[in-house]
């Protein structure tokens, strides 16, 4: 290797800049010159890509719960588009009871169960074919084995999460919340409205 052409690697590349200047060299002949002498990398730069590549390998890693994937389930989210505050307030307007209040409660815990009932059985089959897959390749891929257990994992975590908000509907409690507090505010409010309609009719 020639070290004084090395270390004296600057001064070549503003030598070919003033002779560029002064010859018009052709546009092939400047890339080239600019091209050699940018290929010099000092050892003392550390590298700038590994901490946006460690940010990358952060996000890839980065898993979502299976609580927000339960959620954005069709069946879920279909649930909660009803309008459970128009409901309680014909309810309330109509009815005007704490019974009729509790009864229609207990009607969207009902209603609520049935919905994840209906998830959980869909997620049951599909775990029950995962297992036939686990047994029929029993031996023959490693991966794929390993793949299909953390599939078979993942559904059971699922399940037990369904399963737990089938118990706490029972006591109003989890998911379900939200569409009895909106029941009960729209209840309120309908009772509201029907006693002020009758307090201005007489």
């Amino acid at each position: 290797m020639n070290l004084k052409r090395l270390f004296n690697w600057n001064k070549g590349t503003e030598d070919q800049v003033e002779n560029v200047a002064g010859q018009e060299k052709p546009n092939a002949q400047l890339e080239k010159d600019v091209n050699q002498a940018s290929n010099v990398i000092s050892l003392m730069t550390p590298p700038t890509e590994l901490n946006d590549q460690d940010q990358i390998g952060q996000e890839v890693t980065e898993k979502p719960t299976p609580t927000k994937g339960l959620m954005n389930s069709p069946e879920i989210v279909s649930f909660f588009k009803s309008n459970y505050y128009g409901l309680g307030q014909h309810n309330g307007s109509n009815f005007r009871t704490q019974d009729a209040l509790d009864l229609g409660k207990k009607s969207v815990v009902s209603k609520f169960q049935n919905t994840i009932a209906d998830l959980l059985e869909t997620k049951q089959t599909k775990i029950n074919k995962l297992k036939n897959q686990l047994v029929a390749i029993e031996g023959l891929s490693t991966a794929m084995t390993l793949q299909l257990k953390q599939a078979c994992d993942h559904l059971d975590r699922e399940i037990r999460i369904l399963n737990e908000q089938i118990d706490k509907a029972e006591t109003q409690k989890g998911w379900v919340l939200k569409a009895l507090n909106e029941y009960q505010i729209g209840f309120m409010k309908g009772v509201s409205d029907a006693i002020e309609f009758e307090l201005l009719a007489n």
